[in-house]
């Protein structure tokens, strides 16, 4: 994966992880981009956030957009929290929200609140979403749900990233700050080419 060259680089949300088992060269694409399809003229971009990184709030509505608008574009989610308790029960939330069927508003909720998330809160939010709160509350727990934090921590340390955001789109990574412009930008170069997860 090649440093996406001209970007604007920031890196916020720094945080120390513990150490990871390597990953084997033939799991990148599988662990990053998971079964999103790929090649000549799809793109799958994976974006590693933490609800409570500030740049992660102002990223995600413009790469919702970007991949809501093409539908040859893939959005793959990793949650990263970094920033103490908040970042992980909104973290594992998500996750958990993500199996009982939530749609982009409870992951919008959480992305804008300036509540800190607890149970009674995200109680709420499942609720206003139609969604089963207690299973909600469950699934945060889950053994699914440590799995998926652990393997997205993993990809995180195995790119180098310091901090959120960070976004790999195809062969390019971007650590810290990209606007919606330079987002694009490279989106359309990666589609000109099959890709490096091609199959």
């Amino acid at each position: 994966v090649g440093q996406g060259g001209g970007m604007s680089m920031a890196v916020l949300g720094v945080g120390l992880l513990p150490p990871q088992t390597p990953v084997a060269p033939d799991a990148f694409c599988t662990r990053t981009f998971r079964d999103a399809p790929m090649g000549l003229g799809r793109v799958a971009v994976a974006v590693f956030s933490d609800y409570v990184c500030p740049y992660c709030r102002v990223l995600d509505p413009e790469v919702e957009q970007i991949a809501g608008r093409d539908v040859d574009i893939s959005l793959v989610r990793h949650e990263v929290p970094l920033l103490g308790r908040p970042s992980q029960m909104a973290a594992r939330a998500a996750i958990a929200a993500a199996r009982v069927g939530a749609g982009a508003g409870f992951r919008e909720r959480l992305m804008r609140t300036s509540f800190v998330p607890n149970p009674a809160y995200l109680r709420e939010i499942a609720d206003e979403e139609g969604l089963d709160a207690d299973a909600l509350i469950a699934g945060m727990a889950a053994p699914e749900t440590d799995t998926a934090l652990s393997d997205s921590r993993a990809m995180f340390r195995a790119f180098g990233f310091q901090g959120t955001p960070g976004v790999v789109v195809g062969r390019t990574l971007v650590a810290g700050v990209i606007t919606a412009r330079e987002l694009n930008a490279l989106i359309a170069l990666e589609k000109a080419s099959p890709g490096p997860c091609a199959v």
